[in-house]
């Protein structure tokens, strides 16, 4: 198997996509499918699930940010999303009640923290 670090993005993306795959069994969802939206400091695929809602799963990149970072930013968007108007991604708790889950795919080197966020229709800022 060729190691991760060797991949092209495609190919890394694909290996992550089956760890998103493995993540998504720790929520009560029926996925009914499993879309790349983007790779940059983290993955980002977009989750459909077989009752019509919409997710987006942020796979973070080891060594990029730190669980602290995590936890404080879902702070701040659940504080957001309680206390103003502001519409904001709403981090989704796991079948344990957390908003982290870690997972691990064959051919990836490492688990991987993973937050699933309620979706926000809309187009990408830089379509704009």
């Amino acid at each position: 198997m060729t190691p991760f670090g060797e991949l092209t993005e495609r190919g890394q993306a694909r290996r992550l996509r089956r760890l998103a795959a493995t993540a998504l069994q720790q929520y009560a969802l029926v996925v009914s499918r499993i879309r790349l939206i983007a790779v940059h400091t983290n993955c980002l695929f977009r989750i459909d699930t077989v009752d019509g809602a919409k997710y987006a799963l942020r796979i973070c990149t080891p060594g990029e940010h730190t669980l602290a970072d995590n936890l404080a930013e879902i702070t701040w968007l659940t504080a957001l999303q309680r206390d103003t108007d502001l519409h904001v991604p709403t981090p989704i708790n796991n079948r344990n009640g957390s908003p982290i889950t870690m997972a691990e795919a064959e051919g990836v080197p490492e688990a991987r923290r993973c937050i699933l966020f309620e979706w926000i229709p809309g187009r990408p800022l830089d379509d704009m």
